[in-house]
């Protein structure tokens, strides 16, 4: 994500590590060959900045520079008309344009940017990520015993670099328990569209012989129109691949016939580099990934 440092410290230094925390758990993943993969539980009543200085030592990653992940439920994102001003008064016009859509005083968050993708008839606009400025401080503080914030990047982006830069739109349908079903297009390593597709928690909920009958008629719809807009609006280039991260009870299987047999073009699941690890390492896997601007 480029635009404020806020978010981002600028460096030449290869990133080791990436963490993510949520309500109970901690995701850790370590470069390698394969990469190391750690889903750390957070005790009811501990701290998670303890457990997480804890982790680093265990795992001897001490001094390591780290990337921070967050997830959706830590920021928010809004897209808006590219304020008419120069580029390096940007991050300062940001938060006066934004004012109006958050709930909280913007001189308490933390704000960045990246670029839309926008009709090339269109205005530029930007996508505008804030988080409370508090929680940005918190993993610094949390951090600065043990190793040293490198970045910190939202979890649409780290999905985004899983792709690196073909010049083919890829779709990724991610879905973890208890979350609503995510939809983003890349090309060209740019992350083009996102949006949250709701009602379709029975993919991650119930085995495939109990999904209601309807279900994967009105995934297709949803996947259809999005897969419209990226074509007439957006004007990309036909979906090329649609890659599937969505940790069902069974075989994903139907899913995946479904999808190939709707859309006609490759459908896969998502691997991850390392043996035993599943879809809900993907967003830190991806910040490994990340190539950084110095």
């Amino acid at each position: 994500m480029k635009g404020s440092s806020l978010f981002r410290r600028r460096t030449k230094t290869v990133t080791t590590v990436s963490v993510m925390l949520l309500p109970d758990h901690l995701f850790l993943a370590i470069a390698g060959e394969p990469p190391v993969f750690v889903r750390q539980p957070i005790p009811l009543g501990e701290s998670w900045p303890v457990v997480l200085a804890a982790l680093f030592r265990e795992k001897r990653i001490l001094n390591t520079k780290v990337r921070v992940v967050l997830d959706s439920s830590q920021y928010q994102q809004l897209s808006i008309e590219r304020p008419d001003v120069p580029a390096e008064e940007l991050p300062g016009a940001l938060p006066w344009a934004i004012k109006d859509f958050t709930s909280e005083p913007v001189t308490q968050l933390a704000v960045d940017y990246y670029d839309s993708v926008t009709n090339p008839q269109a205005r530029p606009r930007l996508q505008v990520v804030c988080t409370p400025k508090s929680r940005i401080q918190e993993w610094q503080k949390a951090l600065q015993s043990v190793a040293e914030l490198e970045s910190v990047l939202i979890d649409e982006l780290a999905l985004t670099a899983l792709f690196g830069e073909k010049a083919k739109v890829e779709v990724l349908l991610y879905q973890l328990a208890e979350r609503d079903l995510l939809l983003l297009a890349v090309y060209k390593g740019q992350l083009c569209f996102s949006r949250v597709l709701r009602g379709f928690m029975p993919l991650v909920q119930l085995p495939s012989e109990q999904w209601p009958a309807a279900l994967l008629d009105n995934l297709m719809l949803e996947m259809q129109r999005s897969f419209d807009y990226l074509v007439s609006q957006l004007k990309l280039p036909e979906v090329a691949n649609i890659n599937v991260a969505i940790n069902t009870l069974d075989s994903a299987e139907l899913l995946l016939q479904t999808l190939n047999r709707y859309f006609g073009v490759p459908t896969q699941l998502m691997k991850i580099a390392a043996k035993e690890s599943n879809m809900e390492f993907l967003p830190v896997y991806g910040a490994l990934l990340e190539s950084q601007p110095v």
